[in-house]
């Protein structure tokens, strides 16, 4: 458990009176739910039950949707413009709990009330589900971000985060110091833990690099894939095969490629559409059959039961894009969307 005493140099953010930006007018954004793998959603979009049903996050821009492990009803919306959400219940009623814009939450993998979000320059913890909070980490230049935050799966109270200047940083007492470990010569938007403790990083300019050593010592997988196919774009998502020490599938703007072994080796997944033609945005795997693939392209959600060779194409019920894609571990024909308003 995170050490529940802090440096009094640590700020402390009291989460009282904060004022939430939800929708009282229909709205077709948010978070969906679709219990049969995607034929059918509903927006599950409330604020309030009962009486104050009318006030929704429908409006919300989700960038990324994280389920909770233990408990697949608890879900987190994600928003950079938004701060971050929260539902226990699947959706059917969401509860603000960072107020700010945010990049990144990293849950605690057995206590529910802790959590640690990666906003602007600064990382904050809460130890009681967002209630008050503490700033556990600033940044020097106000102009750099916290891209990613994530907690080690080994111990939780070593914490990794990753800044847009490309700094990787590590905590091993829940946030109270901290140590620059590696330093990339580019952003890093995304960093990953396998459950074999292998760290995954994605670049926007430069793909994908792996770490076995806990991030002091990094392998572009670049080379590699390039010989598979040629011009394989830059890093877009990432998801690990559930089951598997360090399989995975790899989404660059180029398409999507599926490595059985970290980056050894590659194959190309085809997809309907040609290479480099649209961007998917997100991408999901059904945990108890990893044939079963979801990806998403602006208002339409890819389906494959095959690994890849067929796919089906579902529409979303809604005039917004489809950017954040959730399987609920326990029921995987349970599937959550996140949508986004189009740029104008």
């Amino acid at each position: 458990m995170f050490k529940k005493k802090l440096s009094a140099l640590l700020f402390l953010v009291v989460l009282s009176g904060c004022s939430f930006t939800v929708s009282k007018a229909p709205a077709d954004g948010g978070v969906y739910l679709s219990t049969d793998k995607g034929d059918k959603w509903e927006q599950r979009a409330y604020v309030s039950p009962g009486e104050k049903a009318n006030v929704t996050i429908g409006n919300l821009n989700v960038d990324r949707l994280v389920t909770w492990t233990p408990d697949q009803n608890v879900l987190y919306a994600v928003s950079s413009a938004s701060g971050v959400w929260a539902t226990f219940n699947k959706g059917g009623e969401w509860k603000k709990v960072f107020p700010s814009p945010a990049r990144s939450v990293a849950l605690h993998p057995t206590n529910r009330d802790i959590f640690l979000v990666g906003s602007g320059n600064k990382i904050y913890r809460t130890l009681d589900g967002g209630g008050a909070w503490q700033t556990v980490y600033i940044e020097g230049a106000p102009e750099t971000g916290i891209n990613d935050v994530l907690i080690d799966v080994a111990n939780s109270e070593t914490i990794y985060a990753i800044t847009s200047r490309g700094s990787l940083l590590r905590s091993r007492d829940g946030g109270v110091s901290w140590q620059a470990i590696f330093r990339f010569t580019k952003e890093v938007s995304r960093l990953y833990m396998s459950p074999a403790g292998t760290f995954y990083a994605g670049m926007p300019s430069r793909g994908l690099w792996r770490s076995d050593d806990r991030g002091f010592n990094w392998t572009d997988l670049q080379p590699n894939l390039d010989a598979v196919a040629k011009k394989t774009g830059n890093f877009r998502q990432f998801a690990f095969v559930p089951g598997t020490s360090n399989a995975f599938i790899y989404v660059n703007s180029y398409g999507l490629f599926a490595s059985p072994d970290g980056g050894g080796t590659w194959r190309t997944i085809d997809l309907v559409t040609p290479p480099s033609t649209v961007g998917i945005n997100t991408l999901a795997i059904n945990p108890l059959n990893t044939n079963e693939i979801f990806y998403a392209i602006n208002r339409l959600v890819y389906y494959s039961v095959d690994g890849g060779i067929t796919w089906i194409t579902k529409a979303v019920p809604s005039s917004r894009l489809a950017t954040a894609l959730a399987i609920n571990l326990s029921n995987p024909l349970e599937v959550f969307l996140g949508l986004t308003r189009p740029a104008k």
